[in-house]
């Protein structure tokens, strides 16, 4: 399809990040396919589908047009509950003050 495009970075402590990402929405079908890829919903797709623009350049989103303020399309995800790394002999939500992790497939329709 080629709609999104991305680089894989990492911290010194070994957190994955996205050097770019960039999705052209003069490709993409909105399909879905996507947010189900994901592996920490961070994309989330919501039904405001309608884009249009002059010029088809407008229609390629880097990745800080891309950054939300708000909660998203579910108010209960939380990034780091679902990316975080584990900590040395612990599994992820064994730490103190660390909630368990979330189930990716529950958040499924």
């Amino acid at each position: 399809m080629g709609c999104i495009s991305l680089q894989k970075a990492e911290t010194v402590d070994g957190r994955w990040y996205p050097e770019f990402f960039r999705i052209n929405f003069s490709r993409c079908i909105f399909c879905g396919l996507c947010e189900e890829a994901c592996p920490t919903t961070a994309i989330q797709l919501t039904p405001d589908f309608e884009l249009g623009e002059y010029k088809r350049q407008d229609l390629v989103y880097e990745k800080e047009d891309l950054l939300i303020s708000g909660p998203g399309k579910y108010p209960e995800y939380n990034f780091y509950r679902m990316a975080g790394m584990a900590i040395d002999g612990k599994d992820k939500g064994e730490a103190e003050n660390e909630a368990k992790p979330i189930d990716v497939k529950s958040l499924l329709p």
